[in-house]
């Protein structure tokens, strides 16, 4: 009975990691949300029993998935080292990054925040002066 048991925790243990496995790492914060296209970022991941991943981008990404529409940002690349260089397009808007098993999209992970992709020429950041706040002179 003792051996039967030990077997059979063996085979669930062996099991569970033989099971595909992708975790979208980063990007993946409040704090890594806006980027400058026409710029390059580090897409990490973790992955387990999955030779090469997916990676694409859903412009203005909705949770009803089935009106999404996925732009590829690579189809297939080795998923170690687990990071790809990203060359973020010339592209305004907000986006949602994904990392997918290349053969079977079932495994898959998110970024659990859209990034603010923004073209400092159509959309540039601005500063807005008041004028000195203690004393200061202006010259």
């Amino acid at each position: 009975m003792k051996k039967s048991l030990t077997l059979i925790l063996t085979l669930l243990v062996l099991n569970a990691f033989s099971q595909k496995y992708i975790q979208f790492l980063k990007p993946n914060t409040f704090n890594h949300t806006s980027k400058e296209a026409n710029s390059s970022d580090t897409i990490f991941w973790n992955s387990r029993n999955v030779s090469n991943v997916k990676i694409d981008y859903c412009l203005n990404y909705n949770n009803d998935i089935s009106n999404n529409i996925w732009t590829s940002i690579i189809g297939s690349t080795p998923s170690s080292p687990n990071y790809y260089i990203w060359n973020i397009p010339n592209i305004s808007g907000r986006v949602r990054l994904r990392v997918s098993d290349a053969s079977n999209q079932n495994y898959s992970d998110l970024c659990d925040v859209d990034l603010e992709l923004w073209d400092p020429i159509v959309s540039a950041k601005s500063l807005t002066f008041e004028g000195p706040i203690g004393g200061e002179d202006l010259e």
